[in-house]
């Protein structure tokens, strides 16, 4: 093995062939975004979820979860 393949470091950072390219730009944009939020929380301006957002994606999960369970 050469020296190159067998270091992480190189491996960690390694362009060619690598999904990096693809979704960089969306979790830069997501972190970006979550920073923000965090921003905003700590100086105590109000950040409100609207309360369907987190109730029915986690119905519709569930009920995945359980019908995927009763298919194995």
């Amino acid at each position: 093995m050469k020296e190159k393949e067998s270091d992480w470091l190189y491996l960690v950072f390694k362009m060619k062939g690598s999904v990096l390219q693809t979704i960089g730009k969306r979790v830069a944009y997501v972190g970006l975004f979550g920073f923000l939020i965090s921003l905003l929380d700590y100086f105590s301006f109000p950040v409100s979820r609207p309360i369907l957002g987190s109730i029915v994606p986690s119905i519709v999960l569930g009920l995945l979860l359980v019908f995927r369970t009763n298919t194995a």
